[in-house]
């Protein structure tokens, strides 16, 4: 364990008539609480990082202060954990002066200055560690009497959790303070136990690891399937489990009625915010018809809750399908957007401008350049959130040559499928050495100055990338390393640093104002903020990172039609022979997408031009061009974004 986290909270209570003497010599209800202006009673906890309650307090009056409560009951063993086990204890501003070993924020000089960009990186790391634990105090408000509050709370945090827990084996440390060696081993010990890299690991409610549900993970057909793909199943399984542990079950006590039950819940339950549409449903009972169909066939169960039926298809052939398949499957279920309005949504919603197209100087983003340039990255390149998050800065092709597009390379560990190759716009890579030198430079900056890359628990320093994607490293024990970039993960990406001109610094792309490597997984949250602020503005535009990728199908596709049938010139004759030696256009944007079939690409990618005579489309009007092509689209479909043409982009 890294840290631990201390908090109070007072909890409401029935009013007393007992009577103190404040400070200040006045007389005051003993059990009001000026923090909360309620009679309440103050109770300190524990908590590990990621917010499991490991302690938990007596009550003291409301009155009492959240320093002096804690001085009472835990301040004299946190000072000897600070000092004998190197354990630091991160706590809010409510406990400055505490003593050894207790972290608080910095507060801001009370003259009106500033605090200095070291002190408030300092305050930005603590909240952001601090945060993920205080959720261990997000419990109901109810009303107690003094004497009932402490068994309240601790009952409450002694309970017995009622979900499942999901973990991964392998990847990436904790990247924070310096902790003890107890977990230094905790690889070997994974590997002896026959645990392979980035497995998951479902915890039940009573702290039981099922290891049938390891076997499952480890030596069934879910262990070939896609990274993607395992992520979003596990999720799955997680969540069935858990809705299943509520109704006194295990994952093997199910029935087919349980599944029914769990079906009407995930779709039409009015009580649940979160339903769920078919093609969501459907992906979710592909999973468990693959775990059910396993455990029946290894005996642990003897029947699946996934009941069958028959279909017959219009070749008079028949399959078995779910019976509660899913009947309102769209064939997609993404939006696309034109290049203005991509380039309206990019302005206004990342860059901070207005929605007359101009910058706002109310604005206070900080992270503009770097937002902008992974979105025009995406747009230009059809790639996937994870394989652009995941990019490195010596993965970036080389703009020696000055051309339109330029060629590099996805690895195999980031990749869906496999590793492949793809092409980005100069502009995109632009837009991305811009950021490179200007705000990611100044996150570097205030990283090494702050000491950010010193205190790393996990750090692999590269020595050398050879010219065939070797990486060489000595890791934080001085011991070396060595992998190929196709083999290198998401997670196992984040520990990569390079030696700079004033110290070690991320060999990823994109970095946190902290300066520490920036998951892929937060883009959602940008892309999510950038969509608030477009509304926010009047706009009826939004955008998700996967929409970019279908955007940059769509584009690609029209563009190349046009260029064939209009810019070449070709005859059918010459655009046979074309095909014939580079493939027809829908292979070309299948390899430049990455998909495994032809079908995928032409049936949910490119929906807006599916049974459309694209070549009547070009030659309806002899002077429009493939964008305006892509606004009239829109126009006809309804499936495509766009803005009026008055909107400045």
């Amino acid at each position: 364990m890294a840290f631990v986290i201390l908090d109070g909270k007072v909890f409401s209570t029935d009013r007393c008539g007992e009577k103190t003497t404040s400070v200040q010599g006045k007389q005051i209800d003993l059990w009001f609480s000026g923090k909360a202006h309620e009679p309440g009673g103050n109770i300190q906890a524990l908590s590990a990082p990621d917010g499991v309650p490991l302690w938990v307090s007596e009550v003291e009056p409301g009155s009492v202060h959240d320093l002096r409560a804690a001085r009472e009951h835990v301040l004299g063993a946190l000072y000897w954990a600070a000092s004998q086990l190197d354990l630091p204890t991160l706590a809010d501003g409510g406990y400055a002066g505490a003593g050894i070993g207790v972290h608080t924020p910095i507060k801001r000089p009370t003259d009106g200055q500033v605090l200095d960009v070291d002190n408030r990186t300092y305050n930005a790391l603590l909240r952001g560690l601090r945060c993920l634990g205080e959720r261990g105090f997000a419990v109901p408000n109810s009303v107690y009497s003094p004497r009932v509050v402490q068994d309240q709370v601790a009952g409450m945090l002694g309970r017995m959790p009622s979900e499942w827990k999901l973990y991964w084996t392998g990847g990436a440390a904790l990247q924070g303070p310096s902790r003890s060696d107890a977990w230094s081993d905790l690889a070997q010990r994974e590997e002896r136990l026959g645990f392979r890299r980035r497995q998951p690991i479902l915890v039940a409610p009573d702290y039981r690891v099922d290891p049938r549900l390891s076997e499952f993970f480890r030596r069934s057909r879910f262990a070939t399937r896609a990274r993607g793909t395992q992520e979003s199943y596990v999720l799955d399984y997680r969540l069935l489990f858990t809705f299943l542990w509520q109704r006194g079950r295990n994952w093997d006590e199910i029935r087919a009625e349980d599944l029914e039950d769990y079906e009407y819940w995930r779709r039409r339950d009015m009580n649940n915010p979160g339903r769920i549409g078919g093609s969501k449903w459907g992906r979710e009972l592909a999973a468990f018809r693959l775990f059910y169909d396993w455990a029946v066939s290894r005996r642990h169960m003897t029947g699946s809750p996934v009941v069958l039926r028959t279909k017959q298809l219009p070749d008079g052939s028949s399959v078995k399908v779910p019976e509660l398949a899913p009947t309102d499957t769209r064939s997609y279920n993404v939006k696309w957007l034109t290049p203005r309005a991509y380039r309206v949504w990019r302005d206004v919603g990342l860059r901070g401008y207005t929605a007359g197209g101009v910058p706002d100087t109310s604005w206070r983003g900080r992270n503009d350049g770097r937002d902008a340039a992974f979105a025009d990255l995406l747009v230009s390149s059809g790639l996937r959130r994870r394989e652009a998050g995941s990019l490195l800065l010596v993965e970036l092709p080389d703009m020696a040559v000055s051309q339109r597009y330029y060629a590099a390379h996805v690895a195999a560990a980031t990749a869906k499928r496999a590793d492949r190759y793809f092409y980005v716009a100069r502009s995109a890579l632009k837009a991305i050495d811009a950021y490179r030198v200007s705000s990611r430079a100044e996150a570097v900056a205030r990283a090494q100055r702050a000491g950010v890359y010193d205190a790393l628990a996990t750090c692999w320093l590269v020595r050398n990338v050879t010219g065939r994607g070797t990486v060489q490293w000595v890791d934080e024990h001085g011991r070396p390393g060595k992998s190929t970039l196709d083999d290198l993960d998401d997670l196992a990406r984040l520990n990569l640093y390079v030696e700079g001109g004033h110290g070690i610094e991320p060999m990823a792309v994109s970095l946190t104002e902290a300066g520490l490597p920036m998951r892929y997984r937060s883009w959602n949250r940008v892309f999510g903020l950038a969509n608030a602020r477009c509304a926010a503005q009047g706009l009826k535009v939004f955008c998700s990172p996967h929409m970019l990728r279908h955007s940059f199908a769509l584009q690609m596709v029209i563009s190349l039609h046009y260029a064939l049938d209009r810019r070449l010139g070709l005859s059918a004759a010459d655009r046979k022979y074309y095909e014939t030696v580079y493939g027809n256009v829908w292979s070309l944007v299948k390899d430049l997408l990455g998909h495994a079939s032809e079908e995928t690409t032409k049936e949910v990618y490119l929906e807006p031009v599916r049974g459309l005579q694209l070549d009547t489309l070009l030659n309806d009007a002899s002077d429009e061009s493939a964008d305006e092509l892509l606004t009239r689209l829109a126009e006809q479909t309804g499936l495509i974004l766009d803005v009026p043409q008055d909107v400045n982009a």
